[in-house]
């Protein structure tokens, strides 16, 4: 009895154990599932957004670079340039030309990478009021060229107290000049740009600028100059000296100047095209601060000076303005006379005499001193 009831329990067990799998299987197959089907490398993807534009759109991609784009860069060209490293460029390139008589002639070399003049020679009228003064020395001229608008540089360094500069559109008829003087006894100190031109056969300078500038003998300088048309500009060591417009003089040659030098060294000349130079390129802001200061201590322009003529000893004169002050005046060769203002009939030289009533206009110039001299550019005479 015992062993058919066990029977019969294994039988119902083993009933329920089959049904119960049998329903798990079916559940497993037939139900829906939410799994993604995974494929056999098990390689996973990123789903991709859809980038096709629409009309009129563009849809930017990561590989795409923006192209950074610069102005075109221009390339002022150098007209000449020398360094002096050889020696035998001072006889292929310059032309070498004295106009002083004393302490003569001009010794000229080029030695360690510089032009150098170390003769003393001077000559001409020169000392203060140096407006109109020749200052006669020696110069070396680039051969063979004609500069009408350019950039220039040179740096120039001095054993002597006394003139050096530059020369530029030098031709046949005159020429531009640069002069630093320090000597007192030469009217120094002073930086000064005028103009040689002749009259009556003979060379006649006048002031363009000048003010007070002065340089210490050892040290070396940096001279820029521009001449863009009528605009003349002049820096030195990059510092704006002269900003002056005329046009007497359109083109010619450049040259390096000595004026009673006893040892006087000339390097790194350089010529480009308009803009070529940085420094000169464009006139900024601390520039024309700088010519607003220089025109305040050094140079001042003045457009009329009324007064009475007191005294007169050559070409200077002395007379005592409107506001009761005395003022030293300068007569320049190319000065305009005039009498009366009305009628503009040219006057002379000889008619202006002690007594006078005249009207004035030039230029300021104050020396170490402050001592101030008017250079006349026009006289009017009133009585």
């Amino acid at each position: 009895m015992k062993s058919r009831f066990g029977t019969i329990i294994i039988i119902i067990f083993l009933v329920i154990g089959i049904g119960g799998m049998l329903y798990f299987n079916f559940q497993l197959f037939n139900a829906p599932s939410n799994l993604q089907e995974i494929p056999l490398d098990s390689t996973t993807t990123t789903p991709q957004a859809d980038t096709t534009p629409s009309d009129g759109e563009i849809v930017p991609t990561d590989q795409e670079t923006p192209i950074a784009t610069t102005a075109p860069v221009t390339t002022k060209k150098t007209l000449y340039e020398n360094n002096f490293s050889s020696p035998a460029t001072l006889a292929s390139d310059f032309e070498l030309t004295d106009t002083g008589n004393i302490d003569k002639p001009g010794v000229w070399s080029v030695k360690n990478g510089e032009l150098v003049q170390t003769s003393n020679i001077w000559g001409g009228t020169y000392g203060a009021p140096i407006a109109g003064k020749q200052f006669f020395g020696t110069y070396a001229l680039l051969k063979n060229k004609n500069f009408d608008n350019f950039d220039m540089q040179v740096t120039m360094r001095s054993d002597d107290n006394d003139g050096m500069g530059i020369l530029f559109r030098a031709n046949s008829t005159g020429f531009y000049r640069i002069l630093a003087v320090k000597d007192p006894a030469n009217g120094g100190p002073f930086l000064m740009l005028d103009k040689q031109q002749p009259k009556n056969n003979k060379p006649v300078f006048s002031s363009l600028k000048t003010n007070a500038w002065e340089f210490e003998p050892g040290t070396a300088y940096t001279m820029k100059v521009q001449a863009n048309d009528k605009k003349i500009k002049v820096w030195i060591n990059d510092k704006l000296m002269f900003d002056v417009d005329d046009l007497s003089i359109t083109s010619g040659t450049i040259g390096l100047y000595s004026f009673g030098q006893k040892g006087l060294y000339f390097s790194n000349l350089k010529i480009t095209e308009v803009g070529g130079l940085a420094s000169s390129a464009a006139t900024t802001a601390t520039d024309a601060t700088t010519a607003t200061t220089q025109e305040t201590e050094a140079n001042i322009r003045m457009e009329k000076v009324e007064g009475t003529v007191v005294s007169r000893t050559g070409n200077q004169i002395t007379i005592k303005t409107t506001a009761g002050k005395t003022q030293r005046v300068q007569i320049i060769d190319e000065t305009t006379l005039l009498k009366g203002s009305a009628t503009g009939a040219k006057g002379d030289v000889k008619d202006l005499t002690t007594g006078k009533t005249i009207e004035i206009s030039g230029n300021y110039f104050k020396g170490k001193l402050a001592d101030q001299l008017l250079i006349a550019e026009s006289i009017i005479i009133k009585s």
